[in-house]
């Protein structure tokens, strides 16, 4: 090394990570994040209820839906109680016909089982909520249905078997025995779920062909939200230079 080059002096120079441009980008960039938020398709559903069985209590699934009884406190005790659910079949004893005649409220669009529940058989839960393996009567709880993993959705409509729904934002709707009700209005608009209310009654009540729509957002606008994302980073990582400045000549006296 010379004494030139040992003379000269280097200085790193850090980009500012936002400056101007970048913040620019970044604005332009959040504008879009927002508007993928709100981008998407609308998928439309109608759950059917088409499982089988008695007296269930774990969790239902279907289409993207999960319905189970909620837990509620003893009456009788100090512990806790979870309702079970029934996949009901047409029953002309209770007046649920198998299929709709021409011109007849659609009991059942697709004549398959409906969901529903009654006050016998809870199960009983500990203080933590786990099962003790015994059932009680005369006590019930709503089925609540959501979606799984959480998020909005839109309630549509639904067929009534018997009982009452409600929903996350105060709707509350009852029907006349088969007939389809149409779920109008903002208390069934971007609800986080639905219940079926339990009466205080012997007789079963339930739903069936329940229609539900939901926003699914567009993953062509998520996947360029990240590669934007990524190259707003590597332009400010990357913005970062090293000045190096060489030593001024000697000045040489002219005699």
């Amino acid at each position: 090394m010379n004494s030139r080059e040992a003379g000269t002096k280097c200085k790193l120079i850090t980009k500012k990570p936002f400056g101007r441009t970048s913040r620019v980008l970044f604005g332009v960039l959040s504008l879009f994040a927002v508007g993928s938020l709100h981008a998407g398709h609308i998928v439309e559903t109608t759950l059917q209820f088409n499982g089988e069985g008695t007296f269930v209590y774990e969790s239902g699934f279907e289409d993207g839906f999960t319905w189970q009884n909620t837990v509620k406190p003893d009456p009788g005790g100090d512990d806790f109680v979870r309702g079970h659910y029934d996949y009901g079949t047409c029953d002309p004893i209770l007046g649920l016909p198998c299929e709709a005649g021409e011109g007849e409220p659609p009991f059942d669009k697709d004549a398959s089982n409906w969901l529903g529940t009654d006050i016998t058989q809870c199960q009983l839960l500990d203080a933590t909520e786990n099962p003790t393996g015994e059932t009680v009567d005369g006590c019930g709880s709503p089925i609540r249905i959501s979606r799984v993993g959480g998020g909005k959705f839109d309630a549509l409509s639904v067929v009534f078997m018997a009982g009452t729904i409600s929903s996350s934002k105060g709707g509350h709707e009852s029907g006349v025995l088969g007939y389809l009700v149409n779920l109008d209005g903002d208390a069934w608009t971007g609800v986080d779920w639905i219940e079926i209310d339990l009466a205080d009654v012997g007789q079963p009540v339930g739903i069936d062909d329940l229609e539900v729509s939901y926003q699914v957002p567009e993953p062509t606008s998520i996947a360029l939200l990240g590669v934007g994302l990524l190259a707003l980073m590597f332009r400010s990582a990357s913005g970062n230079r090293r000045r190096c400045q060489a030593p001024a000549e000697p000045t040489r006296l002219v005699s």
